[in-house]
């Protein structure tokens, strides 16, 4: 798989993950006590809204790190089964 291509992957996942945690969390605004200015609502909104910004770029940056790391992995066993020159 190319490098733009597992990129993208990556960042396609980590904003589905962004909305599922948004909408996840931002449900719960209904349960804040009725208030004439809703200050609670726009809280659990705001909070939700940054819980799944984080949880995105996070899952973005795990992704990436562990293609890294398979990538330096596979390029290890490829250095390994070359014989040595010095041989």
């Amino acid at each position: 798989m190319s490098r733009s291509r597992l990129t993208a992957w990556a960042l396609l996942l980590g904003l589905c993950v962004t909305a599922l945690v948004t909408a996840t969390a931002g449900s719960k605004a209904g349960l804040c006590t009725p208030h004439p200015d809703g200050a609670c609502d726009a809280l659990v909104r705001t909070l939700s809204l940054r819980m799944g910004i984080v949880a995105g770029v996070a899952t973005v940056l795990v992704l990436l790190m562990v293609a890294g790391l398979l990538r330096m992995v596979a390029l290890d066993e490829e250095r390994r089964s070359r014989p040595d020159p010095s041989d």
